[in-house]
C-alpha cells in the first residue's frame, strides 16, 4: 500500500495503522505459539525465536539504505513488502497443538475468567511495562538526529544500528541462559537489565564522533536485548501457564501505550528545553523508575508446589503426570498399577 501513496495521510494509515495491527497480532500469536510448544527450556527456546527481530535490524539497517538511494522511497517499499511477504510461509509451518489435554485446559481457563488482572504482581508489572516502554524507542527515534548533529554520517548512523542489532542477540541469549540456569531471580535479571539500559543512554550526551556512538549501541545492544527478554520471562513467573496468553496480550497493548507516549513525549521535552540531551536523561530516569516499581514483587517466593495428575485405565496402567509450574515442565510416564484404586 505505501508503494502507491503520495499523500501523507495515506501513508500514515498504511506504515502506523495497518502495519501496527499487523505486527500487533503476528507478535502476540508468535510468542503465545512459542511458548506452547516448549516446555522444559522456553526460558532458552524465546531468546532463540525472538533473535531475529535483533538479526533484522542489522541486516535491514543498511540494506534499507541501499534500496532507498537506488530506487526511491515507491520501488524500495515494493522490494521491501515482496522480503516482509515472506512472513506468511514461515507462520503457515506453525500449526495448532490440539490434544484432549489442551482443550480442558481452554475449558478451564474460560471459566476463569481475567482475575488475575487483580493481583498486584501483575498490576506493578504493567506499570513497569509501560514504563519501560516508554523510554525504549527513544535511542530509536532520536539518535540518529543527534549523531547528524554532531557530525556523523548517515552511513555510520546505520553501522551503528548493525552493531546493535548484533548485541541485542547476544544480550536475548545472556538472559536466556540466565534465566535457565536461576529461575527464581528472573525478576532481579530484568531489574538489571533495566538499570543497565537506562545508564547506557547516559553515553549519548557524551558522545562527539562515531566511535562513541558506536561503543554506544554496543554496550545498549545487550541490555537491550535482555530487557526485550525480561517483560516475557517475568510474566511466566507472574501468572499461572494457563492465563499466559491474555496477560501478554494485555502486556503488549501496554507496551503500544508506551510507544505513543514515548517520543513525542521526549521530542516535546528537547523543544521546551531546547537541548538536544534531555531526552536521554529522561529515559534514564525512566529505566530506573521502571525497575524500582519491579522491585516490590521480586521477593515474592517463585517456588511452587508441582501439580501430579494421575490417569487410571481399564487394564491397570496409569499415566503419572508431574507438572513443575516453575519451569513450566511437563514429565509423563506410564507404569504398572496393582493397587486398589481409591
Amino acid at each position: 500500500m505505501s508503494a502507491f501513496v503520495s499523500l501523507y495521510p495515506l501513508l500514515f494509515f498504511s506504515m502506523a495503522v495497518v502495519l501496527g495491527i499487523g505486527s500487533a497480532l503476528s507478535y502476540v500469536t508468535f510468542i503465545v505459539a512459542v511458548d506452547t510448544y516448549f516446555d522444559k527450556k522456553k526460558s532458552i527456546a524465546m531468546p532463540l525465536a525472538t533473535s531475529g527481530a535483533s538479526l533484522s535490524g542489522t541486516i535491514f539497517a543498511p540494506i534499507c539504505q541501499r534500496l532507498l538511494e537506488h530506487y526511491g522511497f515507491h520501488d524500495a517499499m515494493l522490494i521491501y513488502s515482496a522480503i516482509f511477504l515472506n512472513c506468511l510461509v514461515c507462520a503457515a509451518l506453525v500449526f495448532p497443538l490440539e490434544s484432549k489435554e489442551s482443550q480442558r485446559k481452554v475449558s478451564e481457563d474460560s471459566s476463569m475468567g481475567m482475575s488475575f488482572c487483580r493481583k498486584p504482581s501483575f498490576i506493578l508489572y504493567m506499570l513497569t511495562n509501560l514504563l519501560y516502554i516508554i523510554a525504549n524507542f527513544i535511542p530509536n527515534g532520536l539518535l540518529p538526529e543527534t549523531a547528524l548533529s554532531k557530525g556523523v554520517t548517515q552511513n555510520d548512523i546505520s553501522l551503528t544500528f548493525s552493531a546493535n542489532g548484533i548485541t541485542q542477540v547476544i544480550g536475548r541469549l545472556m538472559f536466556g541462559f540466565l534465566s535457565h540456569r536461576l529461575p527464581h531471580h528472573i525478576k532481579y535479571l530484568w531489574i538489571i537489565y533495566l538499570f543497565g539500559f537506562g545508564l547506557s543512554l547516559l553515553i549519548v550526551p557524551l558522545s562527539t564522533t562515531f566511535v562513541h556512538f558506536f561503543v554506544y549501541n554496543l554496550i545498549n545492544g545487550i541490555f537491550n536485548g535482555g530487557a526485550n527478554m525480561g517483560y516475557n520471562l517475568t510474566l511466566r513467573n507472574i501468572v499461572e501457564p494457563k492465563h499466559y496468553g491474555r496477560a501478554i496480550s494485555i502486556a503488549l497493548v501496554m507496551q503500544g501505550l508506551g510507544a505513543l507516549v514515548g517520543n513525542p513525549f521526549a521530542a516535546f521535552l528537547k523543544d521546551v528545553s531546547g537541548s538536544g540531551d534531555i531526552p536521554y536523561y529522561f529515559g534514564c530516569l525512566i529505566f530506573i523508575l521502571s525497575g524500582l516499581v519491579l522491585l516490590p514483587i521480586s521477593n515474592i517466593n517463585q517456588a511452587k508446589s508441582p501439580e501430579i495428575e494421575i490417569t487410571v485405565s481399564e487394564k491397570g496402567v496409569y499415566s503419572h503426570k508431574v507438572i513443575d509450574t516453575n519451569f513450566y515442565a511437563v514429565r509423563e510416564r506410564d507404569e504398572l498399577f496393582n493397587g486398589p484404586i481409591i
